[in-house]
């Protein structure tokens, strides 16, 4: 299944929502490679993309959370789900060179949800938090 952007995933903080399209682009193309039955060594770039594109997505929206007020436990909790799927993208990474054609499939199935599940719960109420205490999208644009 692709994963296509639209308004509902929108945070309302530019940079997390341009992270999350090409987090988007990233699993689009492991879907791809499934699709038309690549070898899993084809799979190993992608999985590798998706694992540095991941780490470098959550040090920006942590970053971001540094700079908020948020609930300890809340707080805690988002930190955990991001650990989590670094840590599950990562096993599926050390796993890519056997990877079956049904391991990638649950694997784009997995990616697909879990990212769908942490932006429309955890991803949006962080973006009402940034937004609440002004520290909204021009703030931090990671192209200036």
């Amino acid at each position: 299944m692709r994963f296509t952007w639209s308004n509902a995933y929108s945070t309302g903080v530019q940079t997390i929502d341009l992270q999350h399209q090409a987090l988007m682009a990233i699993i689009n193309d492991l879907h791809d490679c499934c699709a038309r039955g690549a070898p899993p060594g084809e799979l190993r770039p992608i999985m590798q993309r998706l694992a540095h594109y991941t780490v470098f997505h959550f040090r920006a929206e942590e970053a971001l959370m540094g700079k908020a007020v948020l609930p300890i436990d809340w707080h805690t909790e988002h930190l955990a789900g991001h650990r989590a799927f670094t840590d599950a993208v990562q096993q599926y990474l050390d796993r890519s060179e056997d990877m079956t054609p049904e391991d990638a499939e649950k694997l784009q199935a997995y990616l697909v949800e879990w990212l769908k599940k942490h932006i429309l719960e955890a991803d949006k109420t962080l973006g009402k938090f940034l937004m609440q205490q002004a520290l909204h999208s021009d703030a931090f644009d990671d192209r200036r």
